[in-house]
């Protein structure tokens, strides 16, 4: 058993915007790939869960950049399970250059679901065994953001195929592209994601039609919420803080 795994890997074309740095969604995803190949080779990962009728679902993610990676650049992902907590269970990512020197980091919360009644499962004790304590553990994304209506210029979007994720409902990396792509074109070129508080309070599936509204507390810093189009409910809201470039 690996109880901190490691990988690296370089920015491929795919990851990275015009000025050839790497977009913030294409960081998370990269993250979540090593902790899923971290889980796999644990033995719990979807796959493995499947057989219980559960699987694991993301709640709420802390992404702080410090340094944005370009094209061709190696990084390396650091990854481990921090803490479990009755229904949650906490993992913690680093992402470094080949000096070492720190680019990224996320602290993330999920829960164990049963995939038949969608319903949260408690983790059991012996995925303690798994868990990585250290003393500079990043700290636990408990944090709430304040919902409210505002004005805003809405975009929607229709859930397709390709939004979807093993879960079968929308991935999590494609709610930040979301509501990244709907900001104004002129302002990517002028500023670049410094930290990212993202709650993801439900699913969203095939032929949702969802709505998407940024709102701008302040020059740098952006309040995002995506609703279902039909219903009112809340999807997801997050808070970004922007640098200058």
């Amino acid at each position: 058993m690996q109880i901190v795994y490691s990988e690296s890997l370089s920015i491929r074309t795919s990851d990275i915007n015009p000025q050839l740095y790497a977009h913030p969604h294409a960081l998370i995803q990269i993250m979540e790939e090593v902790s899923l190949q971290h889980t796999l080779t644990n033995k719990i990962s979807f796959k493995d869960l499947s057989s219980v009728s559960s699987s694991w679902v993301l709640l709420k993610k802390e992404v702080e950049v410090f340094r944005f990676p370009q094209l061709n650049d190696i990084v390396t992902v650091t990854t481990y399970p921090s803490d479990i907590k009755g229904f949650f269970t906490y993992r913690d990512y680093h992402m470094s250059d080949i000096s070492g020197e720190k680019l990224a980091t996320i602290s993330s919360m999920w829960t164990m679901m049963h995939t038949g009644t969608r319903k949260m499962m408690r983790i059991p004790d012996s995925y303690t065994e798994m868990l990585h304590r250290t003393a500079d553990a990043l700290t636990k994304p408990e944090f709430r953001i304040r919902s409210f209506e505002y004005p805003c210029f809405p975009q929607y979007t229709q859930v397709n195929f390709l939004h979807l994720d093993w879960n079968g409902h929308v991935n999590n990396a494609e709610f930040v592209k979301m509501i990244f792509g709907a900001l104004p074109g002129a302002f990517h070129e002028q500023y670049r994601m410094h930290r990212l508080q993202i709650h993801y309070k439900r699913e969203a599936q095939l032929g949702m039609e969802l709505k998407i509204c940024n709102y701008f507390l302040s020059e740098t810093s952006i309040h995002h919420r995506i609703t279902d189009k039909h219903s009112g409910l809340e999807i997801v809201l997050a808070q970004s803080e922007w640098n200058e470039l």
